[in-house]
C-alpha cells in the first residue's frame, strides 16, 4: 500500500530531476547573478540613466536642471511674481523655494487628483493655428468654446496666417513651385557632400546656403538671399563641379542646375521672390514683437497689402531691369522662351482663325508674377478678416487720438456695442454707466500734446487708479 503523500513526493522528484527543469533553473541562476552584477542586456542604458541623475540637479539656471526648472526660467521672463520668486530665490532671500522634484510630483499628482477647477465661462479669448479642427466655423474648438461661453472671441495667430499667406502663394502656380524647388537642389548638391561643400566656399566666399523651412515660410528669404546676391559665383561653383566631380549623378545635378539658373525666368523669378519675401519676413518679425497689439497688427499687414498693391502695378518692371543686370553680369541672355506654336488641321465648320501668339514677356507677368500677387492680396483679406471684427469692437480705445475724437453720442454706440460684446446670461464683465462716464472723464484727462498707445493708456489707466470699468476693457483688450 502507497504511504499517502509519497506520490507527490515521487512527481516532485521526478519535476526536480527533468531537463525543463535544470533548464529553468539554470536560465534563473544566470538572470540572478546578472542582477547582482548589474550586467544585464540593458546596462548601457542604465548607466546612461544613473549618469544623467549624477549630472541632473535642481538649481536655476544652470545645465541639466531638467525640464521642469527650465519651465520655470521660462516663465520667469513674462510673469512678473515668478520674476520676483526667482529673484528672492538667486539673492537668498528666502531657502524654501518649493522647485524640488518631490514639489514636482507632489504637483502633478494634486492635479491629476483635483484638477485646476477652470471654468470656461471666464474664458475671455481663444488663441490657435489656422487647422481647421480648431478654427473652423462649424465643428472647430473655437466655435464649440463660443457655444457655451459667446464672450471667448476667437483670435488666430497672426504670425501663423502671414506664413500660410506666403503658402498660398508659392502653391499658386507651377513656376512658382518649380522655382523652390530648384533653390532646394542647389542647397542639397553642396550640403550632401563635405567636398562639394568645399567647392561652394572656394568660389562663394560671401552668405553661406540655406535649407527651405516647410514651415515657416517667411523665412525662405534666407534661402534666397544668397542665390540672389551670389548667382554668378554659384554658377562657377556649379561648372566646376560639373567638370571636376567623379560622381556620375552629382555631375548631372549641376549640369542641370547650370541650365536652370541661366534661364531668365529663373533669375526674374529670384528678384521677385526676394521682394516678397524680404517685405513680408520685416512684418512677420514685428508681429512677433511682445508689445504687438491689434491696432499695432492692423498697421503692420495694411502696410503689406499696400505694398502688395503697389508692388502689383510697379514691381514687375522694376524687377525686370534688375534681373537683367543681373543676366548681364552672368553672360546670360535676358529673353523669354518662346512657345511653338502648334497647328492642327481645322474642321469643316471652324473659321479660318488662328490664335494669337502672346508676348512671352507679357504671358510671363499675367501667367506668373499677377498670379502670385493677387493670390497674397486675396489670402491676405480673407485670412485677417477677424481682425477687423475686433477694430469694430475695441477700436475706439485703441490709441488717445481715436478715443477724444469720440464724441458723446459716438462714445455711447461704442460702448454700447462692447458692453453687449461681454454680456452673456444676463452677467457682464463691467458696469455700463459707469464705463461710459469714466471713458467720459478719460477724454478730458489724457494728456493732449501726445498720443498714446493702447498700452500706454492702461499704464495710465492703472496709475490713477479710479477708472476700474476702463481698465477691465482695456485687459479684456491685451488677453
Amino acid at each position: 500500500m502507497e504511504v499517502p503523500g509519497s506520490a507527490y513526493t515521487r512527481r516532485l522528484r521526478q519535476h526536480e530531476n527533468s531537463i525543463e527543469h535544470m533548464t529553468n533553473m539554470s536560465t534563473w541562476n544566470e538572470l540572478r547573478v546578472r542582477l547582482d552584477k548589474s550586467i544585464m542586456i540593458d546596462k548601457n542604458l542604465q548607466q546612461e540613466v544613473m549618469k544623467e541623475k549624477e549630472r541632473s540637479n535642481e538649481k536655476l539656471y544652470q545645465d541639466s536642471n531638467d525640464n521642469f526648472l527650465g519651465l520655470i526660467e521660462m516663465i520667469a521672463e513674462f510673469n512678473v511674481v515668478m520674476q520676483d520668486h526667482v529673484r528672492r530665490i538667486e539673492n537668498h532671500e528666502i531657502h524654501y523655494h518649493y522647485l524640488g522634484h518631490k514639489m514636482q510630483n507632489e504637483l502633478i499628482s494634486l492635479l491629476a487628483q483635483n484638477g485646476l477647477d477652470l471654468s470656461v465661462d471666464d474664458v475671455r479669448g481663444q488663441g490657435y493655428d489656422n487647422g481647421s479642427n480648431m478654427k473652423g466655423k462649424h465643428q472647430g474648438v473655437q466655435t464649440r468654446v463660443l457655444e457655451i461661453n459667446p464672450r471667448a472671441l476667437y483670435m488666430s495667430c497672426a504670425c501663423h496666417s502671414l506664413n500660410l499667406t506666403l503658402s498660398d502663394m508659392t502653391h499658386s502656380c507651377v513656376k512658382a513651385i518649380s522655382f523652390f524647388g530648384v533653390i532646394q537642389r542647389i542647397y542639397s548638391l553642396f550640403a550632401g557632400s563635405t567636398k562639394r561643400w568645399q567647392v561652394f566656399l572656394d568660389n562663394v566666399p560671401g552668405l553661406s546656403l540655406k535649407s527651405l523651412c516647410n514651415t515657416r515660410w517667411e523665412s525662405r528669404i534666407k534661402s534666397v538671399k544668397p542665390i540672389r546676391f551670389q548667382t554668378p559665383q554659384i554658377k562657377l561653383a556649379l561648372e566646376e563641379l560639373k567638370k571636376n566631380c567623379d560622381d556620375a549623378k552629382s555631375k548631372s545635378d549641376a549640369d542641370s542646375l547650370v541650365d536652370a539658373i541661366e534661364s531668365f525666368e529663373f533669375l526674374l523669378s529670384m528678384v521677385i521672390w526676394y521682394e516678397i519675401l524680404f517685405a513680408i519676413n520685416m512684418v512677420s518679425k514685428n508681429l512677433q514683437s511682445k508689445s504687438m497689439c491689434i491696432d499695432s497688427t492692423m498697421k503692420q499687414l495694411e502696410g503689406v497689402i499696400l505694398f502688395l498693391q503697389k508692388f502689383r502695378d510697379e514691381g514687375y518692371e522694376s524687377c525686370l531691369n534688375v534681373a537683367k543686370d543681373v543676366a548681364f553680369n552672368m553672360d546670360v541672355e535676358p529673353i523669354f522662351p518662346t512657345k511653338r506654336r502648334i497647328t492642327r488641321k481645322k474642321q469643316i465648320d471652324e473659321n479660318d482663325y488662328e490664335e494669337e501668339i502672346k508676348n512671352p514677356q507679357q504671358l510671363f507677368k499675367e501667367e506668373y508674377f499677377l498670379i502670385v500677387v493677387d493670390m497674397a492680396l486675396v489670402s491676405l483679406e480673407s485670412r485677417f478678416e477677424q481682425l477687423k471684427y475686433f477694430e469694430s469692437i475695441f477700436g475706439f480705445l485703441f490709441n488717445s487720438k481715436k478715443l477724444k475724437s469720440l464724441d458723446c453720442d459716438d462714445l455711447k454706440i461704442c460702448c454700447d456695442n462692447l458692453h453687449s460684446t461681454f454680456s452673456h446670461d444676463g452677467v457682464s464683465d463691467f458696469d455700463l454707466n459707469d464705463f461710459f462716464s469714466e471713458l467720459k472723464v478719460l477724454q478730458i484727462t489724457l494728456p493732449s500734446d501726445e498720443l498714446m498707445s493702447t498700452i500706454e493708456i492702461l499704464e495710465f489707466v492703472k496709475a490713477a487708479d479710479c477708472y476700474p470699468n476702463v481698465s477691465i476693457a482695456y485687459r479684456i483688450l491685451f488677453l
